[in-house]
């Protein structure tokens, strides 16, 4: 399990257990409230890069059994530490997600301050977070929900697909199938290949080599395997 928890002694790289307080350091200073997930009355604290979230932490105890793990180990007495309004300390846990990531995992699992009626067209970054990060923290439902929404465009016959245009999502971008093609070897979902990868074949050259950078900086590729298979299939189809 990769995700860590914070430890009221600063000169600690790598404790063991989360923590209700931090002694002021200059990477404490750093920190930035996140401005969609920082609530006064919360009752965890998660640190991802230089942002801080205040979160209640009910709905991800009960969707993820690594959160309820970490989140539900028994914090240190007697230290000192800011307190939310209903008076007692939030748990501090630092994770290696980036911040735009886990902003996507909080979207879909936990209440705002900005209320979310009904969802508007699915953003790769969100779909790819959820999947990358439900995977990881096992948030299955979260995982399910994303892989469906991908299978309505990214259809397994080729007779069901609109051929006039490569096959994604309204608020996708071409290039995103690569990432679509990495999402299904991750998740073992082969009926996204198919379109997936020809919608790789339509790109050009640079595009299918280079591949494209998430919101959080990150570059997204394919595989040297998948990247072959795309101009082995151009070939065939020219």
């Amino acid at each position: 399990m990769n995700r860590q928890a914070s430890s009221p002694l600063p000169d600690d790289p790598s404790p063991a257990e989360p923590t209700t307080a931090t002694q002021p350091t200059e990477a404490h200073n750093l920190l930035q409230h996140d401005p969609e997930y920082w609530l006064e009355d919360g009752n965890s604290t998660i640190i991802a890069g230089n942002v801080e979230f205040r979160v209640y932490k009910g709905p991800l105890l009960t969707n993820s059994p690594v959160f309820k793990d970490t989140l539900s180990l028994p914090q240190p007495d007697g230290t000192s530490g800011s307190q939310c309004i209903c008076g007692t300390k939030p748990a501090v846990l630092h994770v290696s997600d980036s911040p735009e990531d886990l902003r996507h995992i909080f979207r879909a699992l936990l209440p705002g301050k900005t209320p979310r009626v009904a969802p508007d067209d699915l953003s790769f970054g969100a779909v790819s977070a959820c999947v990358r990060l439900g995977h990881k923290d096992e948030i299955d439902e979260i995982v399910q929900r994303s892989l469906d929404y991908l299978k309505k465009s990214f259809v397994e016959s080729f007779e069901t697909w609109a051929r006039v245009d490569p096959p994604r999502p309204p608020a996708f971008e071409a290039n995103h199938s690569i990432g679509v093609v990495n999402i299904a070897r991750m998740t073992s979902t082969d009926v996204l290949l198919p379109t997936a990868l020809m919608g790789c074949c339509m790109l050009n050259s640079t595009e299918l080599v280079n591949g494209f950078t998430r919101e959080d900086g990150t570059q997204e590729k394919l595989s040297a395997e998948d990247i072959g298979r795309c101009f082995l299939g151009r070939a065939n189809l020219m």
